[in-house]
């Protein structure tokens, strides 16, 4: 994980707070493998993470990010696989007529109901490596937290073009489309 400090000069980050969530975008600088250099380093992919807590077990959370009767309440799309390591998924748009795939890429690794990391790209951009991002969801039980069951979700979106449309919508779509995963799964009568 990346820690953004006044003094490190090789990363810039922007660091946001709220009550229920903590994230952070930042582009890190690393040492170039292959010797080009960019100010003794070479501009990394950028990150995206972001923490929040849904009153729910794992397997709930876990079932709100996995089966579309419950995306397609809260993301407005079906996300689809067979949920299995190295098998292809896709989230494809529900309702309104349209039901264009927008992001596709590959279960890379998974540990039900704890850990899902994803490859994410739009379908256009799925064979340029340079354009495929990831994805990790972990969700951790809160066994401490009185009046549970709760469950810490954190995301980390990796592997972004700095700068990028992906990153700048990330930003802003992350806490939106988790933001209702907590609603549908705290009240799921207010999106029936």
């Amino acid at each position: 994980m990346l820690t953004p400090t006044a003094d490190d000069k090789a990363t810039r980050a922007r660091l946001f707070q709220t009550a229920a969530a903590r994230y952070y975008v930042a582009t890190e600088v690393n040492d170039c493998a292959d010797g080009e250099t960019l100010g003794g380093g070479t501009v990394s992919k950028s990150s995206f993470e972001y923490v929040i807590y849904i009153h729910g077990e794992p397997e709930d959370v876990w079932r709100g990010l996995t089966e579309p009767e419950f995306t397609r309440r809260y993301w407005f799309h079906d996300n689809g696989s067979d949920w299995t390591e190295g098998a292809k998924w896709e989230s494809r748009r529900s309702g309104g007529g349209d039901e264009a795939v927008d992001i596709v890429g590959v279960v890379i690794e998974i540990e039900r109901p704890h850990r899902l990391v994803l490859s994410w790209a739009p379908p256009a951009d799925a064979d340029d490596p340079d354009k495929v991002s990831r994805v990790s969801f972990e969700m951790s039980a809160q066994n401490e937290w009185p009046h549970g069951p709760w469950t810490a979700l954190r995301l980390v979106h990796s592997e972004l073009e700095p700068d990028s449309d992906m990153l700048m919508s990330m930003t802003f779509g992350w806490p939106a489309v988790l933001s209702g995963l907590k609603s549908v799964l705290e009240s799921p009568e207010i999106f029936t």
